[in-house]
């Protein structure tokens, strides 16, 4: 109960920004994926395809784990994500408390980007 409903309390959430380095990202079916993950897991972020691809996102840190898991998914099974190679690739983490009353405690909008 302790640091659970003090942070509920506070109306703080843990979050969790991860960065996640890909060789390349070109295939533009994999792009519109990736953006549409993010945006139906409500997570903040961007995109960035091409050599190398760049996916960084921001959320909840169940909704990141959830991604992270979606893009180390299955490539071959409906709704997968891109293969067992990209787990290698989730190159930073970090989590912090973010307050929703302190709109300064994320670093993204609420929206995911694709910046190509």
């Amino acid at each position: 109960e302790g640091a659970s409903s003090s942070a509920d309390n506070n109306n703080n959430q843990l979050y969790s920004r991860r960065w996640i380095w890909v060789h390349h990202i070109t295939n533009v079916g994999r792009c519109k994926d990736i953006v549409r993950e993010a945006k139906d897991q409500s997570l903040s972020g961007y995109l960035k395809s091409g050599y190398p691809g760049i996916v960084v996102i921001e959320g909840s840190n169940t909704k990141c784990e959830e991604y992270v898991q979606w893009i180390k998914g299955n490539k071959s099974s409906p709704g997968g994500g891109f293969g067992r190679n990209w787990g290698h690739h989730v190159r930073g983490e970090i989590q912090f408390m973010k307050n929703d009353s302190d709109p300064t405690s994320a670093a993204f909008k609420k929206d995911f980007y694709n910046l190509s």
